[in-house]
């Protein structure tokens, strides 16, 4: 017997739990660190971080976090053209423990 999605609610319907924790965790967190100029899109899995008190480039903002941490952001030029330079993607779609362990490693490394 074929499946179908509407069997699959209660499945879905703890992924978006899981990210709206994850979120709330996230925003929590950065918070914490001193960042609060954050965007919370409707209906989508990242948060749009303004960054222009650390740096006003996103591209080396994301570069260097990545090779210095190994934490991978993604640049808001790739996303705006005009304001970009001052906003970061930061994804949610993971498990806790790694925005955990990556929310550490970005606290030491700013």
């Amino acid at each position: 017997v074929a499946k179908k999605v509407f069997d699959y609610y209660d499945y879905f319907d703890s992924i978006v739990l899981k990210y709206l924790e994850n979120r709330n965790y996230l925003i929590s967190k950065l918070k914490g660190i001193g960042i609060s100029d954050i965007i919370v899109p409707e209906g989508a899995f990242y948060l749009y971080v303004n960054i222009s008190k650390l740096n006003n480039d996103s591209y080396d903002f994301c570069k260097r976090m990545v090779d210095d941490i190994g934490v991978a952001l993604a640049p808001g030029i790739d996303f705006d053209d005009k304001s970009g330079n001052n906003y970061v993607r930061f994804s949610y779609s993971c498990e806790k423990i790694e925005l955990e362990d990556s929310l550490k490693l970005i606290k030491n490394w700013l």
